[in-house]
Order: C-alpha cells, then structure tokens, then sequence
C-alpha cells in the first residue's frame, strides 16, 4: 500500500472546491507504471517504477495551471495494508505552475510567468500538443530504454523561474518561445535565457533552440540543438534530434569535441502493419547541465514492429539491442527483447523479455517488464 499523504490532501482539496470551481479541470496528462522482474544476488526481485502527473487547470477564463507528479523508481509493498511503510519520498511532489496573459499588449502573443520544470526541447511531444499533429517523436528514452542510465528525454529542459513569451498563439505553422529564468539547475543567482523555434507541415517538421547561462563557467555556459522529422508519406520517415547540451568557452576542463554532442539518428520504414526503427543514440558528457559520466557510449537499437500501436488492438516484435562503453570493463553488451503489447480503452498494456546475450551470464542475464501507459 502506497503512502501518498501529500496526493490524497490535493485531492481533497480538489473535491472539495469542485462544486465552487465548476470551470477549473483535473486532468492527469501521464499515467505510467513500469514493473522490472530481475535476478540480483541469486534472488528473483521485483522493482516498480510509478510516473504520475496531474494537472489542476483554470482553464481559458482562469488562464493558469499547476502540476504535480508523483515519481519513484522502486514502489515498495508492505506486508500489511493496515500499517504502511514510512516512506517520505512517495508524495506528489510540486512539479510546476505557469499563469498565461493571453494577447499580451494587444498582440497575437502569450506571456506566461512559470515556475518549477515546464518544457523539454527537441523531445517533439510539445510540437505534437502544440500543434495536434499524430505522435512521431523516438519512444527511444526515459525509463524503458535508461533504467539504470541516465534517463534521456529530449536535449534539454527549462527548470526555473521565470517569463516565457509565446507566439503567434493562433499559427497553425510556426511557434517561437523566449525564455527568461533563474536556473534551478545550477544555483540561486544564476540566470538562463533560451529561444525555440518550431515549424510544422504536412511533411517537415522541426524544432530548434539556442540558449545560454550566465553567470557560469568564466565566459558562460552554452547550449543549442534541433530536432527535425521528415515524412515521405510512402513509408520511409527519418528522425534526428542534434545538440549541443553545454558549452563553456576557455574552460580547459570541459573540451569541445565529439563527446560534447548529443547525436539521436532514427531512420525508419512503415509499410502498412510493418515497421523497422534503426536508432543511434550518442551519448553527451554533459545533460541537463550536470555531468553523465557516460561519454563515449553509444547505443545501436534496432526495433522490429508488428501492427501499429495507434490503431491496432494488439501489436508485437523484437528489439535488438547493443551498447557500446569504450572506457568500461565490459565494452560491448548485446541483447534482445521480444515484446508484444495491447490497447484497451485508452491504456496500452507493454510485456517484454529482456536477454542480454553478451556478455551472458546466466544469473543476470534475463529481465522482464510489464508496463502501462495512458493514452489520452
């Protein structure tokens, strides 16, 4: 049994002011809960991993929201429902609350004051919710691919307090971003300024930022990036997503070279029930504006798919896995997934083996996972 003090106090106080608040929604914009089923010294374990977000929003009259996420990497049960475990961490932590000015100066733009981590650029989800388009961004990141790594999501994100100005708010073509914020990434006192641009067509689409932190470092940190997507529309798609995470100038400690980059390279083929992702993923020094300690690695997956998970009940294949960590004991690991999922009303069930067949070694080499996602 889960202890969430701090959720079940939010929803009650949602409950109780629903009546008076009649246009505020309560929306849960991420529901997903992964299960690992490992071996760890000798003993066939369990970890569950619980992603939850909700969003409390005024709405178009209000013009502001808040959100909450509930995130913990290993959800443990008691043995007895009536006495829960003390577990401090397992709360809905605040996760951030933006207010809107809507045709700011009489102009067809936005002004929004946040505060808390709001956007994530070059991921291509918020040009999807932006501007409606069907989902074509890389499943590969975050949880399911970098369970005991790094967890990757996009090439950078906006954490702070702060201004954003967005428009034109009615473009069904083209958006532009300015940010302006103290960065809690680093520490108090140290501010960021960041630009985003995105474009959206029947067959392109791109987003690209630039942005810098000052002060930091002894000429300011860097960063830029951009993620373009094309269609052919008979099959073939191609997605990149290039970046440079953090660039200091003159700072000997930090060189500028090929480790630097953040280097995502998704060719892929649809052709009716068929699809084959090939995914190249080079891994940065430095992400998020703190170090990884993995660079150098590189990622080669290659994901047969069977059935399409937007339209079909049920679809299925193999990912074909191999990383490579040159600096490592064990430079090379290959392994292989077979997996098969559903859709059922609105929640996407995920089931898969993981083998890793080099380096193999029988007590470790095998894990499962079972996982679902809403699909809203």
């Amino acid at each position: 049994m889960i202890r969430l003090r701090i959720f079940t106090v939010a929803m009650l106080i949602v409950v109780s002011h629903s009546l008076q608040l009649s246009a505020a929604d309560l929306r849960v914009p991420k529901l997903e809960m992964i299960t690992r089923g490992f071996v760890a010294d000798q003993t066939f374990q369990l970890s569950t991993l619980v992603d939850l977000e909700v969003a409390f929003e005024g709405g178009y009259k209000f013009g502001a929201d808040v959100g909450f996420r509930f995130l913990d990497p290993a959800v443990e049960l008691t043995d007895s429902p009536t006495e829960p475990p003390d577990h401090p961490d397992q709360v809905l932590l605040f996760h951030y609350a933006r207010a809107i000015t809507r045709s700011v100066f009489g102009t067809n733009a936005n002004l929004l004051y946040f505060t808390g981590s709001t956007d994530r650029f070059a991921s291509g989800r918020e040009l999807q919710q932006r501007f409606g388009t069907r989902p074509f961004d890389s499943e590969f990141y975050g949880f399911r691919y970098f369970p005991d790594r790094v967890r990757y999501d996009g090439i950078y994100g906006v954490r702070g307090t702060g201004l954003q100005l967005q428009g034109p708010a009615s473009s069904e073509l083209w958006n532009l971003d300015l940010y302006l914020y103290q960065d809690q990434a680093v520490e108090p006192g140290v501010f960021s300024a960041d630009a985003r641009a995105m474009l959206n067509t029947s067959h392109i689409k791109l987003e690209a930022f630039a942005g810098a932190t000052f002060p930091q470092a002894e000429a300011g940190v860097y960063r830029g990036g951009l993620l373009l997507f094309f269609d052919t529309n008979t099959g073939g798609e191609f997605l990149a997503q290039l970046g440079l995470p953090y660039w200091s100038p003159w700072d000997s400690n930090v060189d500028l070279d090929l480790d630097s980059l953040f280097i995502l390279l998704e060719p892929r083929i649809r052709v009716n029930s068929f699809g084959l992702f090939l995914t190249m993923f080079w891994h940065p020094r430095i992400y998020d504006q703190q170090p990884t300690d993995e660079e150098g690695a590189v990622d080669l997956n290659i994901k047969l798919l069977f059935g399409d998970p937007h339209q079909a009940t049920v679809y299925g294949g193999i990912d074909h896995g191999i990383y490579l960590t040159p600096d490592s004991d064990e430079e090379l690991q290959f392994s292989l997934a077979p997996f098969i999922g559903a859709a059922t009303s609105g929640v996407l069930w995920d089931f898969s083996l993981r083998s890793r067949i080099y380096p193999f070694d029988l007590s470790d080499s095998f894990e499962i996972m079972l996982g679902i996602r809403t699909e809203y």
